[in-house]
């Protein structure tokens, strides 16, 4: 016994150390680390983390070199101002790459801990120290933690980013211009937002800004305003160019995660001055004259005259506030200051008036010229708009008559304006009252009265057998008027061009007492237009459809456009027809026909016959007088529709000529001829459809040919076929019995009195349906109407179709076929498996599929098969042997009790299974070194400790043995 609990004792001592061996070799072979990947620090808007930035997020990758579960991440410590937000704290768990929660962790496999921190407004931009411990397991028994120290960083506040976009004065920004606006257009070239700011200005020299700081809304990122400061005055000596400004920006920013701060900035841009344009400057002095309603005459002893200077506003702005001087050396002043306050607008006018005595010393000089400078200086405002003006300063110097005698002396009094033929009209020779217009101005400065005035006409021009034409005016043209002189006279049978003529004015000028008598003298001329190319043919066709030879009555369409004449009333076409071409209503070639306005409404759905009916309406109105077409004005058409009978022998284009007669502008009856073609292009008298082969349907699918002939005198272009079976709807679907293949078929041209062939399969439908009396029934022979249809295009592109029809006779028949059909060997059996399906349009009656290998047969009874309808089938052969072939007959009768059969062959599949013994695969597996010695070791002491159990059994077996007695 005491042998036996020392060999227990040694055993336990052995085991334990050989293990403790293994677990040593374990543990010193697999080292437990970590170490950090990488540190993101950004703020909840993926920015930079800011004083201030809230809801920061802080995401630690670490990289595992050992596997692990259960890892914890925890924040040990936080610098001052840094706290976790509200929906964080100091631990986190591992997460992998996708977001997902870790437990787990493989060796080389890379986690993220992940937590939201706070930092306080206080804290100072810079780097900060946060301790990052990190515990795990390993193992699943051993609990270890990793320490770390990780910085993160805490920006700068971003600077405020403004740059000037645009500036631009508003109105205008020129020297001397007052109460002006200067707009600039900032734009946020930051990415934090500008949520308010004041923007103040400062002006370099030579600017007086009498306004204030300007106060800006929210300005997002990448985002415009425009600010506007009011109330700047340019001082008028300076000079036009370049100027640099600047604006000081006092604002409140917040970051991109809603960090509010302050910045200031400044901006720099310039701002262009430029030249007072020189439209401003366009104050015209209008007249001068003695006197103030009307001119008054002045001598060289005169006393106390008033002067009347008339300006006028040719610039682009209205001006207000005139002050005006006058001054002269030939006159002595009384009043030569006068001012005009109101506005005067673009085009406007305004009368500045001084007083004079007449320097008769100084004049007497001058009196073989009568006329006298005078120096005037006016200063006024122009309006610039937005409240903002500017003072323009202009000189004028004109000259002013004095009458030295009672009268005036000869001179320019009347200006001829323009002069032209009434309303502009055209006249073309052989015209007759023609009338010709002179506009002329009084260009003096006092009325004019008892104009008579005097055209003297070239050759070939006469007025009441005289070759001059008068007009006179009684009435008072008062000064700066005009009027308008008509002289009537006739145009003779002159060839076209441009005739000179002279006028002759004599008029009274009322320079005060009995007046002065003036003439003068113009050269006018006298436009005469040719009467070529003054209509234009636009159309010239069969509307309907195309002219064929030998037909009667086509309609035909002529429209012709008025290029040159002012005006057309009540025409009236004559025309002359080729020779074989008549005029259907009275069979003549020469006819004259009044036009017609159409006075039906177009259909709503074109078809032929739609058009053919709204096209007899619009025949019907054409022979009808119509004065619609009265004043047909320059550049509009005329129509003109009548039927023709085409009696020629060929196709072609024919020319007619034709006179158009009407009343012109001026009255005269006029002339005109012209030519168009009439295009007998052929017709396509009708296209017939045959069909060539067997019209009856006994299989699945039937072979035919169509045949289109065209039957014409013009080939038909662009031929559309299309073959449309019957069909009906049933249960919400359309089927028919028969699909046609191709349905469409297009054929370019089809030559005249020639045809087109092309194949066309038929595939019959067995699931197809027809309809009798609106019902529908499942009957799968029959009658099929094809319906054929036939769109084309005549030579003059009019499209047409019509449609015929066939008779398809679809007899009964079958067509038994066999799908999925196989035979398999196995056990001393073939089995033979399937499904018949019928094809036909009639029931296969009493099938049976019978299976022979040549020495064993077997059958299968099916039964009815419906068109249409499958049923499975299955065939057990015996057979001793495999055999490669099977022999399947299909038998049945059809509606006349005849017995079909149809027999063919299938392959038989062998799969005869011989058994398999299963082998079993042992793995094995690699063990480490420190395992097998510690395995070596626990043997020996095992065969050991073996040994000595036995030598101990031996010994205690004999010790017994000697105790027993013998």
């Amino acid at each position: 016994m005491f042998y036996r609990k020392i060999f227990y004792l040694l055993s336990i001592i052995i085991i334990a150390a050989s293990f403790a061996i293994i677990v040593s070799e374990a543990q010193t072979s697999e080292p437990t680390n970590t170490q950090i990947n990488s540190i993101n620090f950004v703020s909840s808007q993926n920015t930079p983390v800011y004083p201030g930035s809230k809801n920061a997020q802080l995401r630690i990758e670490v990289l595992f070199n050992v596997n692990a579960s259960n890892a914890i991440g925890n924040l040990s410590s936080l610098p001052p101002g840094f706290s976790p937000s509200s929906n964080s704290g100091y631990s986190s768990a591992a997460r992998d790459l996708y977001g997902n929660q870790v437990y787990f962790i493989n060796a080389s496999d890379v986690v993220y801990f992940e937590y939201y921190l706070n930092v306080n407004s206080d804290v100072s931009p810079g780097t900060y120290p946060i301790g990052f411990s990190l515990s795990y397991t390993i193992n699943s028994t051993t609990r270890e933690t990793d320490y770390f120290t990780i910085y993160v960083t805490v920006s700068q506040y971003p600077p405020l980013m403004v740059k000037v976009v645009s500036s631009q004065w508003n109105p205008a920004g020129y020297p001397g211009t007052q109460n002006t606006q200067l707009q600039i257009t900032i734009e946020n070239d930051g990415n934090s937002t500008i949520n308010s700011a004041v923007a103040s200005l400062s002006l370099p020299s030579g600017f007086v800004y009498t306004g204030g700081s300007i106060q800006i809304g929210t300005l997002q990122s990448n985002s415009r305003t425009t600010i506007s400061f009011s109330g700047i005055n340019i001082d008028k000596s300076l000079s036009p160019g370049n100027y640099t400004f600047s604006i000081t920006l006092n604002a409140l920013m917040s970051t991109q995660d809603g960090v509010g701060y302050d910045a200031q900035g400044t901006i720099t841009f310039t701002v262009q001055v430029e030249s007072i344009p020189s439209y401003y400057y366009e104050l015209n002095l209008l007249s001068l004259k003695w006197g103030a309603a009307s001119p008054q005459p002045v001598y060289e002893n005169s006393r106390y005259v008033q002067l009347s200077a008339t300006f006028l506003n040719t610039g682009q702005y209205p001006i207000f506030s005139v002050n005006g001087t006058a001054n002269s050396e030939y006159f002595i002043p009384i009043s030569n200051i006068d001012s005009y306050y109101g506005s005067i607008s673009t085009g406007g006018t305004f009368t500045l008036s001084f007083y004079f005595d007449i320097n008769s010393t100084s004049l007497s000089q001058l009196l073989s010229q009568n006329e006298v400078p005078v120096h005037f200086n006016v200063s006024y405002m122009i309006n610039l708009g937005n409240n903002a003006y500017i003072v323009i300063f202009s000189n004028f110097t004109s000259f002013v008559g004095i009458e030295n005698y009672v009268g005036v002396s000869n001179g320019t009094g009347v200006s001829l304006i323009s002069s032209g033929w009434l309303s502009s009209y055209t006249v073309y020779p052989n015209t007759d009252n023609a009338i010709y217009t002179v506009q002329i101005a009084n260009r003096l400065p006092f009325s004019i009265n008892g104009i008579n005035a005097t055209l003297f006409l070239p050759s070939g021009f006469e007025s009441n057998g005289c070759n001059y034409a008068s007009a006179y005016y009684g009435t008072i043209l008062q000064s700066y008027s005009s009027s308008t002189l008509q002289f009537k006279f006739n145009v003779g049978n002159i060839p076209p061009g441009i005739y000179n003529a002279t006028l002759l004015v004599d008029y009274i000028a009322n320079t005060g007492g009995p007046g002065s008598r003036l003439f003068n003298l113009f050269r006018v001329q006298l436009n005469i237009t040719g009467e070529s190319n003054t209509l234009e043919v636009v159309d010239s066709s069969f509307p309907l459809s195309s002219a064929d030879t030998f037909s009667l009555g086509d309609q035909f369409r002529l429209t012709i456009r008025n290029l040159g004449y002012d005006s057309m009333n009540y025409p009236v076409l004559t025309v002359n027809l080729p020779p074989g071409i008549t005029y259907s209503n009275t069979n003549t070639s020469v006819f004259s026909i009044l036009p017609y306005t159409p006075s039906v409404s177009l259909p709503s759905q074109l078809t032929v016959q739609s058009l053919q009916a709204y096209y007899q309406q619009v025949l019907s109105s054409s022979q009808q007088s119509s004065t619609q077409q009265s004043g047909i004005q320059k550049g509009s058409t005329i129509t003109f529709s009548f039927p023709l009978n085409i009696n020629v022998n060929s196709t072609g284009i024919y020319t007619a000529n034709a006179t158009l007669s009407f009343v012109d502008a001026w009255g005269n009856i006029r002339n005109t001829s012209i030519s168009f073609q009439i295009p007998v292009l052929g017709n396509i008298r009708y296209i017939d459809v045959k069909v060539f082969g067997s019209l009856d349907i006994r299989s699945r699918y039937t072979n035919m040919t169509v045949v289109i002939c065209n039957y014409g005198s013009s080939p038909a272009y662009n031929v559309y076929v299309t073959l449309s079976p019957p069909s009906t709807i049933t249960s919400g679907a359309s089927s028919s019995l028969l699909l046609a293949t191709p349905s469409v078929f297009y054929i370019k041209e089809i030559p005249p009195n020639s045809n087109v062939s092309f194949p066309v399969t038929f595939a019959f439908n067995p699931l197809g349906a027809q309809s009798f009396s609106g019902a529908s029934t499942i009957i799968n022979y029959g009658v099929a109407p094809l319906n054929i249809q036939i769109s084309y295009e005549d030579p003059q592109g009019n499209s047409k179709s019509f449609t015929t029809s066939l008779a398809l006779s679809i007899e009964p028949f079958i067509d038994i076929a066999l799908t999925g059909g196989q035979a398999i060997y196995s056990s001393n059996d073939i089995k033979v498996t399937g499904t018949l399906i019928n094809y036909g349009s009639s029931t296969a009656y009493r099938v049976e599929v019978v299976g022979s290998t040549g020495k064993q047969t077997s059958s299968y009874f099916v039964g009815d098969i419906d068109p249409s309808s499958q049923y499975a089938f299955r065939v057990d052969i015996p057979a001793s042997q495999y055999v490669p072939i099977v022999n399947i007959t299909i038998s049945y009768y059809n509606a006349f009790n005849e017995n079909i059969n149809r027999t063919l062959q299938l392959s038989v599949i062998n799969q005869q299974v011989n058994e398999t013994s299963a082998t079993t695969t042992t793995s094995t597996s690699e063990m480490p070194e420190e395992y097998i010695i510690a395995l070596f070791i626990v043997a020996i002491f095992l065969l050991g400790a073996g040994y000595i159990i036995y030598r101990m059994y031996k010994t205690h077996q004999k010790d017994i043995e000697k105790r027993l007695p013998e």
